[in-house]
């Protein structure tokens, strides 16, 4: 029997364990060493999708006992390259999956919409949106965005990412200019790309949601001081788009074994 282990708490992952059921996968969920039963030995590894930011026990005991199994990640941090480096380990990038990569940002712009439905007393049509960065995630938002009515600028660094967006498009540089004028601000670039002194230029009636990974688009901290909407909204696919990414996810396993 094949067998895989899936890190943390993540409906996604109890998804996926249903589907690889079916085709008599041992599939055993993780959070810490005494989960681990010790007769089993992975042939896959899947890391939180979120990536991980402390390495800790549990992980180091992970790629020391088992590197030769495959591990599959989503968010590469600079802790986890580290170590991919000191154990030799062989990764695959799930974020390089087209169909998994592009189910997991769909539902991260779908699932972003209950925030700005909670949060603005706007219809869509009325609602100026600054998106910052147009990667796949960015793609994804704008376009559903764009798609309910809502008035999109992205705010990117590159000229010819600019010039595919025609007149919705500014420069990264641009931002601290036309802050002030916006409804909402969707962060996809895992970069402080706001800084203090923009913090202090936004309405405090715009609502800032980052979707982004650590270390995120702003300072939250400082955010929350200055009584502004700001939330981390990081692994949305696993609260509210968990069954769809789940049977992807399975997917891409029975491919990689």
């Amino acid at each position: 029997m094949k067998n895989v282990f899936l890190c943390g708490d993540d409906k996604r992952f109890i998804e996926c364990k249903k589907y690889l059921k079916k085709d008599k996968i041992n599939t055993l969920i993780i959070n810490k060493i005494s989960d681990i039963d010790k007769e089993i030995k992975p042939q896959i590894i899947v890391l939180p999708i979120s990536g991980i930011n402390v390495i800790t026990s549990l992980y180091h005991y992970l790629f020391s006992k088992f590197n030769d199994a495959l591990f599959l990640y989503y968010n590469l941090t600079d802790e986890m390259k580290k170590s991919f480096d000191e154990y030799h380990l062989n990764s695959l990038d799930l974020s390089q999956n087209f169909k998994f990569s592009k189910e997991n940002n769909i539902a991260t712009a779908e699932a972003s919409l209950k925030y700005i439905i909670e949060n603005i007393n706007k219809n869509f049509k009325d609602t100026k949106v600054a998106i910052l960065g147009y990667g796949k995630c960015g793609k994804e938002v704008y376009d559903l965005y764009k798609k309910l009515g809502m008035k999109c600028n992205v705010f990117v660094r590159r000229e010819e990412v600019k010039n595919k967006l025609n007149e919705d498009g500014f420069f990264l540089n641009e931002l601290s200019e036309l802050i002030e004028l916006y409804d909402l601000i969707v962060n996809t670039i895992p970069s402080n790309v706001i800084d203090i002194d923009m913090l202090h230029k936004i309405s405090l009636n715009t609502v800032l949601l980052d979707l982004s990974s650590y270390p995120y688009g702003w300072n939250h901290e400082v955010a929350s001081y200055l009584g502004l909407y700001s939330y981390i909204l990081k692994g949305l696919p696993a609260k509210h788009r968990y069954i769809s990414i789940g049977k992807e996810l399975a997917n891409v396993i029975r491919e990689s074994i």
